[in-house]
């Protein structure tokens, strides 16, 4: 009987991972933009026809001060074609700490595409045969689960060795149920504009609301709310 029992836990394992892994797999073929949009891919909401010419600069790493220090990517004199952001980040400057959750959070999405590996039971490699990705896969799903649980409210349970996940966080909330309005969960939310590169207005009708400036300026909120939670688990100040 407990063999049988493990048996049908190894099972339901494997459907939890193939499940996850589905999802993952769709965000980032979302992410990544593929046979949409026109030229170059941009660091959010990669299939967007929109084009701003700028100078990239990578953040490498902080001064004691707090400070950011940044490595130019663009060559001196050239502009790189890149598709415009969300407004809600594009407001946000380049060293803001908001902005730099959202654009890793972004980038995490599309590695976890990009990198082969049929699941979630990769292994560390290091002194032996590739597993084909499926370890550096792993990491990236980590990251990915780790900012889900964060913008949830989930936290890790030492007794239980795991993170407890409940009921999702609802980042925008209909307030009188008489219409087509529907929840924004707030990982939905992170998703829709770090993933799909969506604006409020859009993020708002999709989810049957009228995407009046009040109603977008508070979702905007929200979503920086969101941000502030990513940055705080960084460690970032």
């Amino acid at each position: 009987m407990h063999n049988l029992n493990g048996t049908y836990q190894a099972r339901a394992r494997s459907a939890v991972e193939r499940l996850n892994m589905a999802f993952l797999s769709a965000a980032a073929e979302r992410r990544q933009g593929l046979d949409r949009g026109h030229g170059a891919r941009s660091p959010a909401g990669l299939g967007q026809p929109r084009r701003d010419l700028v100078t990239i600069e990578d953040a490498v790493g902080w001064c004691d001060d707090g400070e950011w220090i940044f490595k130019r990517q663009t060559p001196i004199g050239y502009q790189t074609a890149r598709a415009s952001l969300p407004p809600v980040l594009a407001a946000l400057g380049p060293a803001d700490p908001r902005r730099i959750e959202a654009l890793k959070f972004a980038a995490t999405v599309e590695k976890i595409g990009a990198i082969a590996g049929a699941d979630l039971a990769g292994s560390c490699t290091k002194g032996a045969i590739s597993d084909g990705g499926a370890t550096t896969k792993v990491k990236h799903a980590a990251r990915f689960n780790r900012a889900r649980d964060v913008v949830n409210g989930w936290e890790f349970d030492h007794r239980a060795g795991r993170v407890v996940r409940g009921a999702e966080r609802i980042a925008f909330k209909v307030q009188r149920r008489n219409g087509k309005a529907q929840d924004i969960k707030a990982f939905d939310l992170l998703c829709a504009v770090c993933v799909d590169g969506l604006d409020m207005g859009a993020i708002l009708r999709a989810s049957g609301w009228s995407a009046h400036g009040k109603q977008r300026k508070a979702l905007a909120v929200a979503f920086l709310e969101l941000l502030d939670l990513l940055r705080r688990d960084a460690g970032i100040a």
